[in-house]
C-alpha cells in the first residue's frame, strides 16, 4: 500500500539515559535549532539499552530494546542517535539492525567515533588543554587527579588520553593512582572517595562529566573540603547544573554551537541532498566559583567608545544558552535590551552624569531583563 504524502519532515532521535541532564540539554538543543519556519516534528525516542539476556534482566532489556524497534519502524525523514554506552560496542545486533533497517534514512551519530558514518562530536582537546594550562601557568598547580568516566564510553577515554597528554606537554607526570573509572553519574561516591584518599595533597581534580563532579562536591563536603579555595575541580559538558552547584562548577563546554544545534543542522542538511560530512564541535574552558578563570578580555577603548557590536559581543559571552534557546516572537528582545541598558550605563560614565529620570528608567530595564530570562 503506498503511503499519502505528507507536507511535514519527521526528525526523529533516539537516545539513552534521557534522565541525565546532559540528555534533557541535547534533545532541548536539538529542538531549539530547528527553524521556525519549517514544518518539521521532532520525535525523541528514549531507551536504555542493555544486551544481557539473563534473569532477572531479561524483562528489563526486552522492553528497554523495543524502544530501538520502534525507531525503525517509525515513518521518519532523519535520524540523530546518541547511544551512550553503546558506542563501543559497533557489534551488537541492535545497533546493526538500526544501520540495516535504516540504510536509507540520513542519519547522524553524536558521540561516536567513526569513519564510515556521519558523527557530530566534541573537540574534546580544546577546552581541557585551555583548564589545564591555566591551572600550572597561572595557578601554579602540579598535583592533578581525574574523575573518569566508563571504559567502554568513547568520549571518557578521549578525555583521559587528552588530559594525560595535557599534563606531558606542561611537564607534568600522569600516575595511575591519580585516576580512577566511575559510572559518570552523580552516584559515584565510593569513586570520589578512594580517589581522595590516595592522592592526599592533590590540588586539582578533573571531573568527566559534571554528573560525576557532583558526587565529588558531596565528599568533600563531608570532608570538609570547599571547591575553588582547597581543591580546584572542574567538569565537562557545562550543563545548567554546573551553575546550580554551590560552589558553582568550573566547566569545559560547547564555544559556539551545541552538539544538539550542530546534529540538527547536520541532519536537516543530508535530508535536503546536501553533501554533509562529519562535524566536530569545538569546545572551550567555562569558569566559575571551583576554579576561577577570566573568559573575556575587554579593553577600556572598546568600553569608551560604547560600540554596539562590542556590547552584543559582551551579552553573547554573559548570555550565552540564549543563542540556542527558542524565541518566541512575542518575548522580549533581551539582546536588544541589554544593548539600551550597557549603552547608557556607558555613556554615563563617560560623561560623569545620570539623570535621576535616566536612572529611574535604567532600573526599570533592568527589571524586565531579569524578569523574562
Amino acid at each position: 500500500m503506498q503511503r499519502a504524502p505528507r507536507k511535514e519532515t519527521v526528525i526523529g532521535m533516539i537516545i539513552e539515559d534521557i534522565d541525565t541532564d546532559f540528555a534533557k540539554e541535547l534533545v532541548m538543543n536539538c529542538a531549539n535549532a530547528i527553524p521556525r519556519n519549517r514544518n518539521i516534528r521532532f520525535i525523541v525516542f528514549p531507551g536504555k539499552y542493555d544486551s544481557a539476556a539473563d534473569e532477572p534482566m531479561y524483562k528489563y532489556t526486552a522492553l528497554s530494546n523495543s524502544i530501538y524497534r520502534l525507531a525503525e519502524d517509525a515513518d521518519i525523514d532523519g535520524l540523530i542517535i546518541h547511544l551512550g554506552s553503546m558506542t563501543a560496542r559497533t557489534h551488537e545486533p541492535v545497533f546493526i539492525r538500526l544501520l540495516d533497517r535504516l540504510r536509507d534514512v540520513p542519519k547522524v551519530f553524536i558521540g561516536l567515533d567513526s569513519d564510515e558514518l556521519i558523527t557530530v562530536n566534541y573537540d574534546n582537546e580544546s577546552g581541557i588543554r585551555e583548564a589545564v594550562d591555566h591551572l600550572v601557568e597561572v595557578e601554579g598547580v602540579t598535583r592533578f587527579c581525574m574523575l573518569g568516566g566508563r571504559a567502554d564510553n568513547e568520549d571518557a577515554q578521549k578525555r583521559r588520553e587528552i588530559f594525560i597528554k595535557c599534563l606531558e606537554r606542561n611537564r607534568i607526570p600522569f600516575e595511575e593512582r591519580s585516576f580512577i573509572y566511575t559510572d559518570m553519574t552523580e552516584n559515584c561516591l565510593r569513586e570520589a572517595e578512594t580517589l581522595l584518599d590516595r592522592n592526599y595533597g592533590v590540588q586539582a581534580v578533573f571531573c568527566v562529566n559534571d554528573a560525576s563532579a557532583k558526587a565529588l562536591y558531596a565528599v568533600m563536603e563531608e570532608r570538609r573540603l570547599v571547591p575553588g579555595e582547597d581543591i580546584y575541580v572542574f567538569g565537562f559538558d557545562n550543563t545548567h547544573m554546573a551553575t546550580e552547584l554551590k560552589p558553582t562548577l568550573a566547566s569545559i563546554g560547547s564555544d559556539e554551537s551545541s552538539l544538539g544545534q550542530k546534529a540538527m543542522e547536520t541532519v536537516l542538511s543530508l535530508i535536503g541532498g546536501e553533501d554533509t560530512g562529519s562535524a566536530l564541535v569545538p569546545t572551550r574552558f567555562f569558569g566559575r566559583d571551583s576554579l576561577p578563570y577570566e573568559m573575556y578580555d575587554y579593553t577600556v577603548l572598546e568600553m569608551l567608545n560604547v560600540d554596539e557590536a562590542f556590547i552584543y559581543r559582551m551579552f553573547d559571552d554573559c548570555f550565552y544558552r540564549y543563542r540556542s534557546a527558542y524565541h518566541d516572537h512575542s518575548m522580549v528582545d533581551l539582546r536588544r535590551l541589554f544593548y539600551e541598558i550597557i549603552s547608557n550605563m556607558l555613556i554615563s560614565l563617560k560623561e560623569r552624569y545620570m539623570s535621576f529620570a535616566a536612572h529611574d528608567r535604567l532600573c526599570d530595564m533592568v527589571d524586565i531583563l531579569f524578569e523574562n530570562g
